[in-house]
């Protein structure tokens, strides 16, 4: 961040209290007749005026932005009449979709929100009234689920102080228009798509690829850092799994940024989970023993459980197979199925696997616990898991390595371990069921770009 002014002091932006006001200012002033601020959304990087004594011009980024306290960031979102932090960040977001393509639905959506905010603000005399959702449990398919607990939400209070801490003096995003050659020559024919262009080639990526496209270029991290993008996310992620079939964005406070990261999940791309178990076995000498003295009988075999976001489909196998050799089999497997769509022609999606050793079954997440159903030919099998969280995770996942600790959801600890020939998991009321012991090793995510 660099002021624009030609002094060289160091300076730092003076927080903004609640109390405090942005005034807008440009053409895309949104204040109504008697002088009140309506919701003016101004993306990213925009241009502020610090009131201290040397007066100089800062451009707020993103990186910036995301840097500011908590509290100025609730303050700005008050002054430009937005209920919580995400709904400022997905207006901007919009605004910017609005400019780089006309008559699309980011367009739509924005007018409309524009359109409800300017009727809000001038049928509500009254503007300390609060405008939150007190159901903490409504559905999350909406954009935003406010709440009187929620701690992104907060007041609209559009009243001015006397003196405010900085002033919106422009849009220094709309001050250097690129015409065609110099957007391609600076970012390539990647700048020159708009937002809801970008979004549908990204939905063919893998959840956990925004997290790298962000490190591609300041464009990308602006727009991938979105509480759209991690609406859309979340929709992909847990509305499959999930067994109630339902987000529940109010009890992660209103975001979907701390649902993404704090509600458990499996895992669906770019690796697979795989659970190595070992053993040395005694030796029994006898008068039939071969086994030379001195040597070890170490057992080893591997699980694999490579999950599919589609139709919560697991490929699952059993086998003494190290990784290396099982992950091409796998895309072999995946491959010959991909053409059946979820749901429909099961037996025969199911037939498609020519590995004896993989098998297709489905899976469901409830709370922490994941529980897979596969089918062999000659009996069902049952599995549960449970997500390990926490410094357990970090050990098991990561080792003594501890600047790499912090993935999510890489380790699941194997509970319970059932099979029965007829298919009936009840444990009252069936007749075959057998309970197997479980090794203590925890089921760990490999990564691999391949899957």
């Amino acid at each position: 961040m660099t002021p624009k002014s030609k002094k060289s002091s160091s300076l730092q932006l003076p927080s903004v209290p609640e109390t405090d006001a942005v005034v807008a200012r440009g053409d895309d002033d949104d204040s109504g007749e008697d002088g009140s601020l309506l919701p003016a959304v101004f993306p990213p990087p925009f241009t502020v005026e610090t009131k201290d004594d040397s007066g100089a011009l800062w451009d707020l980024t993103w990186p910036i932005w995301h840097m500011l306290p908590r509290d100025e960031r609730k303050a700005l979102a008050i002054q430009h009449g937005c209920k919580s932090i995400g709904e400022f960040e997905e207006l901007m977001t919009l605004r910017r979709a609005v400019g780089n393509s006309n008559g699309t639905f980011a367009s739509a959506v924005e007018a409309s929100r524009v359109a409800e905010a300017r009727a809000e603000t001038e049928f509500q005399p009254n503007p300390g009234k609060k405008h939150g959702n007190d159901n903490d449990d409504q559905d999350d398919a909406s954009v935003s689920s406010g709440s009187s607990n929620d701690t992104d939400v907060v007041d609209r209070k559009p009243a001015a102080p006397e003196k405010p801490a900085f002033v919106v003096v422009g849009d220094s995003a709309c001050v250097e228009e690129l015409d065609y050659a110099e957007k391609l020559e600076r970012g390539g024919p990647f700048l020159l798509l708009s937002d809801d262009v970008l979004l549908n080639l990204f939905s063919y990526l893998d959840v956990h690829m925004f997290a790298p496209l962000a490190l591609v270029s300041p464009h990308w991290k602006s727009f991938t850092r979105t509480e759209t993008v991690y609406k859309q996310l979340c929709i992909r992620s847990y509305l499959s799994q999930s067994r109630r079939k339902a987000l529940h964005v109010g009890r992660f406070g209103g975001s979907f940024r701390n649902m993404l990261e704090q509600r458990p999940r499996v895992r669906t791309g770019g690796g697979l989970y795989v659970l190595k178990y070992s053993h040395i076995k005694k030796i029994i000498r006898d008068m039939w023993t071969d086994v030379p003295h001195g040597a070890i009988l170490e057992t080893v075999y591997y699980r694999y459980l490579y999950f599919q976001e589609r139709g919560t489909r697991v490929l699952y196998a059993l086998t003494t197979t190290s990784p290396h050799e099982m992950i091409p089999r796998f895309l072999k497997a995946k491959k010959a199925a991909a053409h059946f769509a979820p749901g429909k022609n099961e037996q025969n999606f199911k037939n498609t696997v020519e590995d004896k050793a993989v098998v297709w079954g489905r899976y469901e997440v409830q709370g922490s616990t994941v529980r897979v159903w596969a089918t062999h030919p000659w009996h069902d099998v049952m599995m549960e898991m449970n997500f390990l969280s926490g410094d357990e995770e970090d050990y098991y996942y990561h080792g003594s390595n501890t600047e790499t600790w912090g993935a999510n959801f890489c380790c699941m600890r194997f509970a319970k371990h059932l099979s029965s020939k007829s298919g009936n998991f009840d444990e009252y009321y069936s007749r075959d069921l057998v309970d197997y012991k479980v090794p203590d090793e925890p089921f760990r995510f490999l990564r691999d770009q391949r899957l």
